[in-house]
């Protein structure tokens, strides 16, 4: 999902076999709003459809995987859970 300015706070791709999706806010310390939930569930349902085997999901920078939610824009949370918002049997780790 991509913003007004054409940016995305979620960075996808693939590393042989294996999907990387970062969360890409570290100036908010990764901090989940809406357009990143919606973002991850996409990207969970296009590495689910993929011959990809894993799929890693990791933050940018040093400082937080996540922070949780943004309390200014509050993401409805149901779309990045597995086997609510994403529906996969593919292994998914989470690198914090």
């Amino acid at each position: 999902m991509r913003d007004a300015d054409g940016t995305s706070d979620v960075r996808v791709h693939d590393e042989g076999k294996v999907t990387v999706i970062a969360i890409d806010r570290p100036d908010k310390r990764n901090a989940i709003n809406n357009a990143v939930a919606k973002a991850v569930q996409e990207a969970f349902a296009t590495f689910e459809r993929s011959d990809q085997r894993v799929a890693v999901l990791c933050g940018s920078g040093n400082k937080a995987f996540t922070a949780g939610a943004d309390v200014n824009d509050l993401p409805e949370f149901w779309r990045c859970v597995p086997t609510v918002g994403i529906q996969t049997d593919k292994p998914i780790i989470c690198a914090i």
